[in-house]
């Protein structure tokens, strides 16, 4: 699905109708609450919030550092809002329940 999903928002205004693409985007929703997904940094999250704004852009908690190793202080960061300069974190996969990130 996240594929998908993914592939449909990146060709709104190509292919599809933009709007349309977008309001089945917040219909249907990418990540609900409690997904696992990989990061573009490699590291592991559990999505806890989504965004109203923008559903690929969801409240997540970081478990896990860029190796797979879990965190002992798992974080929280907004995928909305990030610091200017820096290169944009996106969910870059979406993860089975229960897996850890690995191949």
């Amino acid at each position: 699905m996240l594929f998908r999903s993914r592939k449909i928002s990146d060709l709104g205004g190509k292919l599809f109708h933009a709007p349309l693409v977008e309001q089945f985007v917040q219909t249907v929703g990418v990540f609900p609450v409690g997904s696992r997904v990989e990061l573009s940094t490699g590291e592991i999250a559990i999505v806890l919030q989504q965004s109203t704004v923008r559903r690929l852009k969801p409240k997540v908690l970081v478990v896990t550092g860029p190796d797979k190793v879990l965190l002992t202080a798992p974080t929280v960061r907004d995928l909305l809002y990030q610091p200017a300069g820096e290169e944009a974190i996106h969910i870059a996969r979406g993860l089975p329940t229960g897996s850890d990130g690995r191949a």
